[in-house]
């Protein structure tokens, strides 16, 4: 008979309020995450800078720190030398060895490279030694200096501040401590005096090495040590807010302008520094973070773009095809034999159109997997809710795999009648229940072989052991889960028993229908076909199932399946048994 040609139309007022509802469902949420996303990726690389400009200030305080602690334990154990306060005498400055003085003080200087000079002075102030020798400055009065100053304040080993040593004008600091006689009387004070070039290198290469700057600062504030060199007039930087901080003891971050700084006291010297780096090259990974997460919200937007707009085409060719089949099916009075051909080319068309569609859905969920994924592992170490949200995304997009994979399982079970060949019922429960925890398997007098299709017997199987140890199991117990069989002329029996609370009248009513669940499932994940595939699996074989009361208690699943082949023509294609035993 001929059909009526139908023209196509432009996407109907559903299908643009669906596409609408897509995408204000879909993108809201996308952007949403994109938005959480950049922000988490924002802090965490601004702490991440913070806390890496703050490690640069650390060791380089430690460096510092211990470069002077190094003097000063030089400084105290040359005061302490029994042959070294013998040559001071009992009663100073009279009796001075100046010989044996001058002779020691040469070995240190000759043995300590870094050292600028080795000085003795009395205890009021006169220098009576030096090494190297300086003849016009011995004895003149130096008590005036910080370095003599500090010592006798304290009266322990003290640093001075930096200040231009004469007469070759450097930079200098000077480590002072006190010699005692064994009494504990003041016998003299040594200076060890030191120039800051080594302070410096370490500095300079320290900076380039981590691409920042820094700044050493005296107790005054004035520059010991910085990127560049240090000011000839070592002018104090009690100005500077992170110089004035570190004097008060104090340390911590701020971001002044377009600079990022760490500053700290150096131990208790009374010194500081201070670690400095420009802000955009500080912040660079969070910009760079931002830039990832905007293109991979970017592709994955075009991506479920374009996926709805696949399948908006798709489902608008398919309408048109099923109208027509509809109209051609009203017109015709072909005969009962006809029809049910056209039925059989119609189930054909719907196989398809399941298949193709599941296909079409596939593919954005692998996208939104995969991108889900990358957003993870890009923001896992630096913030716990975005790697959360992404988690979430790749559970639900594996949850919707799922979900299509046992629709497609069932519409085929619906369709066709699986090929059999013949299988060990023992074995394949066996293998079914691998993998499934909290499950205690017991197998009873099983047949040796049956004729059925391997791969539907093991999902059934699977389905009725995995629904038996979610909900057929005392709390706190694992599931006992028994299977035994008999036989009737006509069919196989399987029994599953379990040890659990059972199945309510309402329930074992409706639980073999798709999509719906027992009671006691609430709570639980899972796609609600598990029981609707064993159902149409039984039916495929000629039989059946259904749940009734076990005999010690719990739920006891019956599985029934014919003996009887059915008609090889309505069996399924090879190419459809080859994709329901992958499913």
């Amino acid at each position: 008979m001929r059909r009526r040609r139908l023209t196509t139309s432009r996407p109907s007022t559903s299908d643009r309020r669906f596409a609408g509802q897509f995408v204000v469902i879909t993108m809201l949420p996308l952007l949403l995450l994109a938005y959480l996303a950049v922000e988490a990726a924002t802090t965490a690389s601004e702490q991440q800078a913070r806390a890496r400009i703050r490690a640069s200030a650390d060791v380089s305080a430690t460096y510092v720190d211990e470069q002077l602690r190094g003097i000063e334990r030089l400084a105290e154990a040359t005061a302490r030398r029994s042959t070294f306060i013998a040559a001071l005498g009992a009663d100073p400055p009279a009796t001075y060895d100046e010989a044996e003085i001058n002779r020691q003080l040469t070995e240190l200087v000759d043995a300590n490279v870094g050292v600028n000079s080795f000085s003795l002075f009395d205890p009021a102030g006169t220098l009576r030694a030096s090494r190297p020798p300086d003849d016009s400055l011995i004895g003149l009065d130096f008590s005036f200096r910080d370095y003599f100053r500090g010592v006798r304040e304290t009266g322990s080993t003290y640093v001075s501040e930096a200040y231009v040593s004469r007469p070759d004008g450097e930079h200098v600091v000077a480590v002072a401590t006190p010699v005692r006689a064994l009494n504990g009387r003041p016998l003299a004070v040594l200076i060890v005096q030191i120039d800051v070039e080594e302070t410096q290198e370490f500095v300079e290469q320290f900076a380039a090495a981590q691409g920042v700057s820094l700044m050493v600062t005296d107790q005054r504030g004035a520059p010991v040590a910085a990127e560049g060199g240090v000011p000839d007039d070592l002018t104090p930087r009690a100005d500077d807010p992170r110089v004035a901080r570190a004097l008060r003891g104090e340390e911590g971050v701020m971001e002044t302008g377009d600079v990022l700084s760490a500053y700290r006291p150096i131990s208790d010297l009374g010194w500081t520094i201070s670690a400095s780096i420009p802000a955009r090259t500080a912040y660079r990974e969070a910009t760079q973070a931002q830039a990832i997460i905007i293109v991979c919200a970017t592709v994955l937007a075009l991506a479920l773009l374009g996926a709805l707009y696949a399948l908006l085409r798709r489902l608008h060719r398919y309408e048109v095809r099923l109208r027509e089949q509809v109209t051609a099916v009203e017109e015709s009075n072909e005969r009962l034999a006809d029809s049910n051909r056209k039925l059989q080319v119609s189930n054909n068309a719907l196989d398809t159109f399941s298949h193709t569609l599941a296909h079409d859905l596939r593919n954005p969920l692998t996208v939104i997997g995969g991108f889900a994924h990358t957003l993870r592992a890009t923001a896992e170490d630096s913030d716990e809710r975005v790697a959360s949200l992404a988690t979430h995304i790749e559970d639900s997009a594996a949850r919707m795999e799922r979900l299509i994979a046992e629709v497609l399982e069932l519409a085929t079970l619906v369709r066709v009648a699986p090929e059999r060949t013949e299988v060990d019922p023992q074995q394949v429960a066996q293998e079914a229940a691998t993998d499934i925890e909290g499950l205690e398997l017991e197998l009873v007098a099983l047949p040796k072989r049956i004729s059925a299709n391997r791969t539907v017997l093991y999902r059934s199987f699977k389905n009725l052991l995995e629904n038996a140890a979610a909900y057929g199991h005392r709390p706190g117990e694992p599931a006992h889960v028994r299977i035994s069989a008999d036989e009737t002329d006509a069919h196989w029996c399987f029994y599953i028993d379990d040890d659990g609370p059972g199945i309510t009248d309402s329930d074992k009513r409706r639980i073999f229908s798709p999509f719906q669940r027992g009671s006691e499932a609430a709570g639980r994940v899972g796609t609600g076909l598990g029981l609707a595939i064993v159902a149409a699996s039984a039916e495929s074989h000629g039989g059946g199932v259904h749940v009734a009361d076990a005999p010690g208690g719990g739920a006891r699943f019956v599985l029934e399946l014919g003996k009887q082949h059915t008609d090889p023509a309505s069996g399924p294609e090879p190419e459809t048994v080859a994709e329901l035993s992958t499913v």
